[in-house]
């Protein structure tokens, strides 16, 4: 649920923010105790692909799927960069257009069409695009 802070008083919006910042610190010793098991590899077996991206955002269309690969929460000592698999039919987009940090985007097969800030790519099979960090961006397969 999003919240209006500009309605908040100023021992609200504290008090609130204090509760979020230590929210993210057991977050954050939960993902380092994770990190923890130094994985390395990701067999193809064990890819859970489901409709919600890595992002946590629900995917739109039923048929377009998501599988996280490395991220710390599966056990790989990883901070800042994180890769996961999306399937994104025909006609549809991969979700929200959206921010996160850097990613590396290979096209496996198929065409489709990325958004990465105010500008728009054409890619094709066997092309890759790097998403800066904190950049809005995302990808439609016009097919």
């Amino acid at each position: 649920m999003k919240r209006d802070y500009s309605k908040m008083d100023t021992l609200e919006l504290m008090s609130y923010r204090y509760q979020l910042v230590k929210e993210c610190a057991h977050l954050e010793e939960e993902l380092n105790v994770r990190r923890q098991q130094d994985r390395h590899v990701m067999h193809k077996s064990e890819l859970n692909f489901s409709a919600v991206h890595a992002s946590g955002i629900q995917i739109k269309g039923p048929t377009h799927l998501t599988a996280r690969a490395i991220a710390p929460e599966l056990g790989f000592n990883i901070h800042n960069f994180q890769a996961f698999f999306d399937k994104v039919p025909p006609g549809s987009s991969e979700g929200a257009y959206h921010m996160h940090g850097e990613a590396i985007k290979y096209y496996v097969s198929g065409k489709g069409i990325e958004t990465i800030g105010n500008k728009t790519y054409e890619v094709n099979a066997g092309d890759t695009v790097f998403i800066p960090a904190n950049t809005w961006h995302g990808t439609h397969n016009p097919g």
